[in-house]
């Protein structure tokens, strides 16, 4: 009877400390002196930026610029025969210089436009204008670079598939003047690429 009591006694002390102990609170971790907490807002990854070859003005042009950046990549390169060779180092060639850049995004922002049946949004008109306002700058100092080329190229190319074949025949005598002052369509200071892109837009023009 006594060995019964005594187990009894030693069980139940040994179900309070089992009790007591798991009623303790969790110790919290101390924080070193001069270390603030960390908030969890600042842990989040910071949101997506535009690679552009400038940096836009505001959040809401960032955002824009990065849709026609995605429509660019995922709708024409994807689906079109605007870009020749292989599609994706195309912008990658694009972002290099503002002037291509921005006659290839205002190209693209029409694009857009078309396939939404919508009209012609404030992008449409502000890249095509940079790119206007660089390439005039560029063609006052005689410039012949790829970047310059390329840029003549995707307006021919714009206004020929728009269907403004004068304005495009434009575009294109100045284009083959730029590339005569390199020795040609076939010269060694020009890119694979660049060729490709000159052949491609004088024949849709004409």
């Amino acid at each position: 009877m006594s060995n019964d009591a005594g187990t009894n006694s030693r069980s139940l002390t040994a179900a309070g400390e089992s009790i007591g102990q798991q009623k303790q609170p969790k110790k919290r971790k101390r924080i070193k002196p001069g270390l603030a907490p960390i908030e969890g807002r600042l842990i989040r990854n910071p949101p997506p930026k535009a690679v552009a070859p400038y940096k836009p003005k505001s959040e809401l042009e960032d955002a824009s610029l990065r849709f026609l950046i995605h429509h660019y990549v995922t709708v024409i390169v994807e689906r079109t025969v605007t870009c020749v060779g292989p599609r994706w180092e195309w912008y990658p060639l694009a972002v290099r210089d503002p002037a291509f850049f921005n006659a290839l995004i205002s190209s693209t922002s029409s694009h857009a436009a078309y396939l939404q049946q919508v009209d012609l949004p404030r992008s449409f008109f502000f890249h095509r204008g940079e790119a206007i306002r660089l390439l005039n700058e560029r063609i006052r100092q005689g410039a012949h670079d790829e970047g310059t080329i390329n840029t003549v190229a995707v307006f021919s190319q714009q206004e020929s598939f728009e269907g403004r074949p004068e304005t495009a025949l434009t575009h294109i005598n100045g284009l083959l003047t730029i590339v005569g002052a390199v020795g040609g369509p076939h010269s060694s200071r020009l890119s694979h690429h660049t060729r490709r892109h000159i052949f491609l837009y004088v024949t849709a023009a004409y």
